[in-house]
């Protein structure tokens, strides 16, 4: 959950085949994470997804105050495309995706679905994407990270 939070607002250059243009020009993507909210009225919200709240979702599993096994977290990611034209940023069409954590005995499996767009990210890439970001941190990270935001509070 917490490399989803680093993937928030992330920028990735990228070639990109706009349909009005005959070749391929250098752009990039901006990653979104949002939480998906169900309330008990069915109404569905997405908030975004930051490190407060993943460190809410996190720390009572950490302290073995909830057991993850079972419970589904839904997400949200976007990817938005865009190419530089004359020196402005010329918005492409998005990719959305749903993603949904479930936890598991010691882990979580990860389910993805594609909502929307021409998948210029496929799934798998998204994937590895997340679990390489998830692999880059560390215990010790965790833990800083943490008494740093409380620090900002």
């Amino acid at each position: 959950m917490i490399s989803m939070t680093r993937m928030n607002n992330m920028h990735e250059k990228r070639l990109l085949s706009p349909g009005h243009l005959p070749r391929q020009v250098e752009g990039f993507a901006v990653y979104e994470v949002e939480m998906i909210r169900k309330d008990e009225g069915k109404r569905v919200s997405q908030v975004p997804f930051d490190q407060s709240r993943a460190m809410a979702v996190v720390l009572p599993i950490l302290h073995g105050k909830e057991d993850p096994i079972g419970y589904k977290y839904p997400f949200s990611i976007t990817l938005k495309y865009y190419y530089m034209k004359d020196g402005r940023a010329v918005y492409l069409k998005r990719d959305v995706y749903e993603l949904v954590l479930v936890g598991v005995d010691k882990g979580a499996e990860v389910i993805l679905y594609h909502r929307r767009g021409l998948l210029r990210v496929t799934p798998e890439e998204l994937v590895e994407k997340i679990v390489n970001r998830a692999s880059q941190i560390s215990q010790s990270q965790l833990k800083f990270d943490y008494f740093d935001s409380l620090i900002h509070c």
